[in-house]
């Protein structure tokens, strides 16, 4: 069984503990990847606009609480963002990297499958 859900809200132990004198930066789990054994996560900018996805070892992610999270996001946004976000989640649409610890390793970058839904959906 597997720890966290789709659309939970998590963190990375290890970018933690490497800058303990920042806050948590929120990642948001967005699926599983059964090869690997990794989390898939989207990353959020400081404006919450999503950028990025990672594959994140179990062992190295943790929940964040729901103090954690209004720190970021109300919940009231957070779940306009999440329901609104999994209409349209492509995830061709973000670069793809794999994280071991504090290092990050770039897979792919942006595939646009479809540029007129690209330049339609990006203003």
């Amino acid at each position: 069984m597997k720890k966290f859900k789709i659309n939970d809200f998590v963190y990375s132990v290890p970018s933690r503990k490497a800058s303990r004198n920042s806050s948590i930066y929120p990642l948001r789990v967005v699926g599983y990847d059964e090869k690997r054994n990794k989390y898939i996560c989207l990353h959020y900018d400081v404006y919450f606009i999503p950028y990025l996805l990672t594959l994140n070892k179990e062992e190295e992610l943790a929940l964040m609480t729901k103090e954690e999270i209004d720190e970021y996001i109300s919940e009231e946004y957070a779940k306009d963002l999440i329901s609104d976000e999994f209409k349209h989640l492509d995830f061709y649409r973000y670069p793809l990297c794999d994280v071991e610890g504090t290092e990050i390793t770039r897979i792919r970058g942006t595939i646009i499958k479809d540029k007129e839904w690209w330049i339609e959906h990006s203003r």
